[in-house]
């Protein structure tokens, strides 16, 4: 297929349809839109799913390039990707949120993984490690992600929405994102999941670089890391029986978890037995040293104080992921909905709507 519109430089074998949940229009949003503008070779589309924004704000971005979807009320980033892939006419979805700044070749970068694993059904990227927000929780995790994913298996077991791209046919033979997921959650990882016992191969591109620049407090990671990941990942987990050696739920992980455990019970107990302190900083060595490469990384990227000042806040990592597991353990097998499906975080009771087969198949 010859695409002759500008920024096209070649001839391309599939076309590319971008789409992006918005919930608020500002500044960083209207950046990640430029740049989505300013890729060369341009996608053939770009959809902008305005969730819950009104319609003449959202007229004001439409052009002949950029098509916009407006939702009356703020219905969540799955229902919003969903409404963009059905009006989509491109042979790949490219999801992207709209706090990713993409590079000018990421269509490019599209085209060549398809193009050399032609057996693939999806891939996902990476956050590259200049993060854009400076203040210490932000290039903590930030780096951390961009960690995860560098030394994740290249065969990937899930998926990721902030830069996932995956063909059309693939996303609605498996019925796209779950709906039930009304906020920013685990609708990609679900997803990742259906996609892979449905035969589909996902992919982790580690070359594939985009720019996260979302700010991140203590207050939004807590938040976002428990109540939005954690816990419902654990009742995902569960439901599938899917305990998966890799990313954030590697056995590694798991035994670090039961380190910072046993070093929360040993520091008390200390008062009566002082030679336990020994012991729990035994225990704290042990787990540093097993993230020594992580802290390698901390070091090379922001410097050696930058690295020591990560061990809290990674130890305390460990520990709130460990409650939300056992908090999600709990909600999954006594407060499980009656018909024993979803995630009870996220149930909503609404069945999602069928995706339509959009023209130009």
């Amino acid at each position: 297929m010859d695409a002759s519109r500008p920024g096209k430089t070649a001839v391309t074998p599939f076309t590319v349809s971008v789409v992006m949940p918005v919930g608020t229009v500002d500044d960083t949003s209207l950046r990640c839109i430029r740049a989505l503008l300013a890729c060369d070779p341009a996608p053939d589309e770009i959809i902008l799913v305005m969730d819950g924004i009104t319609a003449p704000t959202a007229s004001e971005l439409s052009n002949e390039t950029v098509h916009v979807i407006a939702l009356p009320d703020r219905m969540g980033p799955a229902v919003a990707r969903n409404r963009g892939a059905a009006t989509a006419k491109g042979h790949v979805l490219f999801f992207v949120d709209a706090d990713v700044l993409v590079p000018a070749c990421v269509i490019r970068q599209i085209y060549d993984t398809f193009t050399t694993k032609s057996q693939l059904s999806a891939f996902f990227g990476s956050y590259d490690d200049l993060p854009a927000a400076t203040n210490h929780v932000s290039r903590y995790k930030n780096l951390l992600q961009h960690y995860v994913h560098q030394v994740a298996r290249d065969e990937a077991a899930t998926f990721w929405s902030a830069c996932g791209v995956i063909y059309r046919k693939a996303f609605l033979s498996v019925g796209g994102f779950d709906e039930r997921y009304l906020k920013p959650s685990i609708e990609d990882i679900e997803l990742g999941y259906r996609l892979r016992a449905a035969g589909h191969c996902i992919f982790l591109n580690k070359l594939f670089f985009v720019k996260h620049l979302k700010r991140w407090t203590l207050t939004s990671l807590l938040q976002s890391d428990v109540f939005r990941r954690a816990i419902p990942w654990t009742e995902l987990i569960l439901r599938d029986s899917n305990f998966v050696n890799d990313l954030n739920t590697s056995r590694s992980s798991r035994i670090k978890v039961v380190l910072i455990y046993l070093i929360v019970l040993l520091v008390p107990a200390a008062v009566v037995m002082p030679t336990l302190l020994g012991v729990a900083l035994v225990l704290l060595g042990i787990m540093i040293y097993m993230d020594r490469r992580l802290y390698g990384f901390f070091k090379r990227q922001q410097g050696i104080m930058f690295a020591i000042s990560c061990i809290p806040i990674h130890s305390f990592y460990y520990f709130y992921s460990g409650l939300a597991f056992v908090i999600g353990t709990v909600r999954y097998f006594f407060l499980k909905p009656p018909n024993g499906t979803g995630s009870p975080v996220c149930e909503t009771g609404v069945e999602p709507p069928e995706l339509a087969e959009p023209d130009g198949a």
